[in-house]
């Protein structure tokens, strides 16, 4: 978990939200990321306008007849498993706590943090060798590889994680592009992926005279099924 200068760099990105609008956001999460492990749901506890208080998991938010209802997965602490349910008017809610928030950094800094705080980044030298691992197996796959272009990134090592959840995407994205002969058509000649970071860039694929230049702010989250979200930018460029 983040500690000390960590734990202020990311209170520092933090947004503040209208509560109902936060659990609205934990509901979206959670219908996005489904059954994933490495992808812990928000705990939350919701305080209510009468004092109350309920304590688990936002399952889902439904408005009817102009009332909007927060549907929450409340288990008890001697009972972890329970499907214990609680169904919460949201005009009542007057607060709301998110426990150990940095699992979903991403959701609570509007993508301002890409990752868990305390997640450790691979050195710039290590993240060089996988990239050039992926390039290299793509190549002789594809006769098609991914590169980065390394000056442009941030000195730092934060973003690296980033870059190589993004090289396995590319990888992933090509392989579906060229699953039939349409695709494979429209590969032929292309020799490269070059990934380059701009500041405040959303994910863009654009063909030039090398292949296809891939560039977004690697310092930001990623958008979710990186890969999906590649090839259908990679499918537009070609």
């Amino acid at each position: 978990m983040a500690k000390g200068i960590e734990t202020h760099l990311f209170l520092n990105k933090c947004h503040a939200k209208e509560p109902r609008v936060l659990l609205r956001e934990c509901a979206d999460y959670r219908a996005k990321v489904g059954d994933d492990d490495k992808k812990p749901l928000p705990r939350v506890t919701v305080f209510t306008t009468s004092g109350q208080s309920f304590s688990g998991f936002v399952v889902h938010i439904v408005r009817e007849r102009d009332a909007e209802t927060v549907l929450l997965h409340v288990p008890d602490e001697a009972r972890p498993e329970s499907v214990d349910l609680v169904y919460v008017n949201a005009d009542r809610v007057a607060a709301v706590k998110v426990h150990d928030g940095e699992w979903i950094a991403p959701l609570l800094t509007a993508g301002e943090v890409a990752r868990v705080p305390s997640e450790q980044p691979q050195s710039r030298l290590q993240l060089k060798r996988e990239v050039r691992e992926i390039g290299q197996r793509m190549a002789k796959e594809f006769d098609s590889g991914v590169d980065v272009d390394w000056d442009t990134l941030p000195k730092s090592d934060t973003p690296n994680l980033n870059v190589l959840d993004l090289a396995k995407g590319v990888e992933k994205a090509v392989r579906k592009v060229l699953r039939d002969k349409l695709g494979k058509e429209a590969m032929r000649g292309i020799r490269r992926i070059l990934v380059r970071h701009q500041a405040g860039a959303r994910l863009t694929c654009e063909k030039d005279r090398d292949g296809v230049l891939l560039v977004l702010d690697v310092d930001r989250a990623l958008p979710e099924s990186v890969d999906r979200v590649v090839e259908e930018r990679l499918t537009g460029a070609l």
